[in-house]
């Protein structure tokens, strides 16, 4: 199991042995504790200072957890989907973000690594100049988050668009089962936005006095931008489902076209069988062992060849 224990002190933060933990807690320090991991056993020893319920530790060790938010006697639990950037992920695969909130304390556990942590480190410095309220780092990791879902998506629209264009021009097999899992992956990372959206609506409307003014906007500005995700997530569903409506019509006009060219032509053959088939009986025929008989039944032939092909103009079925 990996942490890392920031101190934050005024605008200032320094990185600190995890050693130092219950010193700085006894000090009143404002501390940021991550923890990557998934043993429940040291996890339960490390936060044993921070005197966490029983239920909520083992919430944190759970690999899939529905984002929710608890209130508990001197913290907040929190728990949200982040998108996984590693190298060779999958677009929809997400990582379980569970953050402890407490009046000078946040404890982030993940149980494989996340950009999001080490893009706030980096940003923790702005943020401690608008305030140094453990609140405003939770909000900066939701926000943050919530920026990782925007490259994926709009990726995703992209290859929508180039599927959608592809698989009209050339209905094959292979564009209908990349079409299919693209709107798989739209559905995907729907049911990953939603909740998250749900929970920053269930934080903001409690009115938690944890979580500070500064706080709330900028988890006012993450629920706006997880709602134009959302919002844009349906409208890629829609576009996912007209594309393979596109592509089944495509393939059907496709297929109608092999299977009028195929009746035309057996049509055109099915006489020159039975022409073919008359003058081959083993009996005896007028003109049959003349010499100009080949050309007269090749004569006929290629009548009755003029003649459809001229029905079929008529008709406009070629």
């Amino acid at each position: 199991m990996e942490t890392k224990l920031t101190v934050i002190r005024e605008t200032a933060m320094e990185q600190a042995p995890i050693e130092k933990l219950r010193e700085c807690l006894t000090n009143g320090d404002i501390v940021w504790l991550d923890v990557l991991g998934k043993d429940q056993i040291e996890f339960s020893t490390l936060a044993e200072p921070f005197g966490f319920h029983p239920l909520s530790l083992e919430d944190a060790m759970e690999a899939v957890l529905r984002p929710k938010v608890e209130t508990f006697l001197n913290y907040v639990f929190v728990a949200v989907r982040a998108i996984n950037h590693e190298a060779g992920a999958r677009p929809h695969d997400t990582i379980g973000l569970k953050l402890f909130l407490g009046e000078r304390f946040l404890v982030s556990v993940h149980r494989r690594p996340l950009a999001s942590i080490s893009t706030v480190h980096e940003k923790l410095p702005h943020l401690l100049r608008r305030s140094n309220h453990p609140s405003i780092v939770l909000a900066g990791l939701c926000s943050d988050v919530i920026d990782y879902f925007d490259p994926v998506v709009r990726e995703l629209e992209d290859r929508i668009e180039d599927l959608e264009e592809a698989s009209f021009q050339n209905p094959s097999v292979s564009a209908g089962e990349k079409l299919l899992a693209a709107q798989r992956e739209v559905l995907l990372l729907r049911r990953a936005a939603v909740p998250v959206r749900d929970l920053l609506h269930t934080i903001l409307e409690r009115a938690d006095p944890l979580i500070t003014a500064e706080a709330r906007v900028h988890l006012r500005d993450a629920l706006d931008e997880i709602t134009r995700i959302t919002d844009w997530l349906n409208v890629l569903r829609e576009l996912s489902t007209g594309a393979l409506t596109m592509y089944q019509a495509a393939l059907d006009n496709q297929t109608n076209a092999i299977m009028k060219f195929l009746s035309i032509a057996a049509t055109l053959a099915l006489p020159m069988n039975v022409i073919v088939g008359f003058y081959g009986m083993n009996v005896a025929l007028p003109a049959q062992q003349k010499a100009w008989a080949v050309f007269m039944v090749v004569g006929v032939m290629l009548s009755v060849l003029v003649i459809l092909l001229t029905v079929f103009k008529r008709k406009r079925w070629i």
